[in-house]
């Protein structure tokens, strides 16, 4: 709730607030409103009509702030993060469960401090006190509510302290204020842990972003050097500070759904990379797909060679698979998810749809969000957006809603992330977490043994 008040807080004029009683016109003092021009009310308007349109996606809205601790927690490397904000602004992740909890710091800014904007001290005497005492390799600094409220420009105090120390330090105005989608707040974090690297002369291999962790048995190495392709790295599964330093050294950078990677893209670009839009490999036809896709940006042969033994491997259990599936309905739900696990939220969440028809199911799309019918034809563009047009959707107001919803539709199971399974459990459906979802060809079995769930 605090955070729609502050949306309602910087519109430009609120011109939606109720006028005073009449009672109140006839006091001593009181002075009539001023009047509201043109432009006041439409700069008003296009600011609710963004308000709404964050109501009206495929993605979760979500803090910058809490989003990027959570990643940021569970990234290896030696680096230090500073909450620059109250004490209570920690509270946003599980901060004291031990793991990486200790690269975290607190300036624990004082209500005195905030309301004067005397903030300047307390953040540069602990920068400099975690470089003296712990080292680190570098610093992020996230911003809160309360300084972006007050317009701290901190970033002055923390490129001062950068250059006095020679420790990298990166201030990143990060808040509740204004909500954005998850994959905007990852790819914001991920363009700046690459600016911390630098590009060599001679740069070889390619990156890889967004590709789901679980490749069976060094899948995607060995087809790479089947192909000829050098792997620098895969990002994020885990990879560490060091490694993401040493993203800008390779020739190419290619990524899963590249329109989540705005920022990141033109960082690379910048740094003379070349960035190529990857299919997700998920399925038979997207693991292929992909690795074709990646082949043709990289100058390499045709790898239809390679992937045809694989996927022909495969075809017999799916083919039995298809046979026991058709005719199943199954509802793909989105957008109930906070998560900083990028590969769940490509294509907006869609991305297990072809995976689901190529295995037989019928699929339709549930999105949490408005049910009006406005809200519905903005959801049916966004599917065809993504290449889904024509697919059947049904909107429900909230997780609470869902079970019911899925009963009412005639479902044989759902594919979803675990924040509502209560609701599903309690209306008898079947359901597989999207998370559990395998890549490439090796995944395929662990897919099929994993959706068994889903028929009779």
């Amino acid at each position: 709730m605090l955070q729609v008040c502050c949306h309602k807080a910087f519109s430009p004029l609120n011109t939606r607030r109720q006028a005073p009683p009449p009672a109140a016109r006839g006091r001593p003092g009181y002075s009539p409103p001023m009047p509201i021009s043109p432009e006041t009310r439409a700069a008003d308007e296009r600011f609710w009509k963004a308000q709404e349109a964050r109501r009206q996606q495929l993605g979760q809205p979500a803090c910058s702030q809490s989003n990027m601790s959570w990643a940021l927690y569970d990234m290896p490397g030696d680096f230090a993060v500073v909450i620059h904000g109250e004490s209570d602004c920690l509270n946003c992740f599980f901060h004291h469960n031990g793991g990486s909890g200790d690269r975290y710091y607190s300036t624990r800014l004082t209500d005195h401090q905030i309301s004067t904007g005397q903030t300047a001290a307390p953040l540069a005497a602990l920068l400099r006190a975690l470089v003296r005492r712990r080292q680190p390799a570098a610093v992020i600094v996230l911003g809160t509510c309360p300084v972006e409220v007050i317009g701290d420009r901190f970033e002055v105090t923390v490129d001062e302290v950068a250059a006095e120390t020679g420790v990298p330090m990166v201030a990143l105005h990060t808040h509740g204020l204004a909500l954005m989608p998850l994959h905007r707040i990852q790819d914001w974090m991920y363009a700046e842990l690459a600016r911390l690297g630098r590009a060599p002369e001679d740069r070889q291999g390619v990156n890889l972003l967004g590709v789901p962790e679980g490749t069976e048995n060094g899948e995607l190495e060995t087809i790479l050097d089947e192909m000829g392709v050098v792997l620098n790295g895969v990002y994020p599964n885990g990879t560490d500070l060091d490694s993401w330093r040493r993203m800008p050294a390779a020739a190419a950078t290619g990524l899963v759904d590249q329109s989540m990677y705005k920022k990141l893209a033109r960082t690379l670009k910048g740094l003379g990379q070349a960035v190529h839009d990857l299919p997700m490999p998920l399925g038979l036809a997207g693991t292929t797909a992909f690795y074709a896709a990646l082949a043709a940006a990289r100058g390499r042969p045709d790898p239809a060679p390679l992937l045809t033994p694989r996927a022909a491997a495969l075809a017999p259990a799916i083919a039995a698979f298809r046979a026991r599936a058709a005719g199943r309905r199954i509802a793909l739900c989105v957008r109930m998810l906070k998560t900083h696990r990028v590969e769940l939220l490509a294509h907006g969440g869609l991305f297990p749809h072809g995976l689901l028809t190529e295995l037989g199911f019928t699929v339709e799309v549930l999105i949490q969000g408005p049910t009006e019918d406005h809200a519905r034809a903005r959801y049916a563009a966004l599917l065809e957006k993504h290449g889904l047009a024509g697919v059947p959707l049904t909107p429900f107001p909230g997780p609470w809603k869902l079970g019911e919803t899925l009963a009412a539709g005639g479902f044989d199971g759902a594919i979803m992330s675990d924040v509502a399974r209560n609701v599903v459990e309690e209306a008898g459906l079947p359901w597989v977490s999207t998370g559990a979802l395998r890549p490439g060809f090796g995944g395929m079995r662990a897919n099929l043994a994993l959706l068994e769930r889903l028929l009779p």
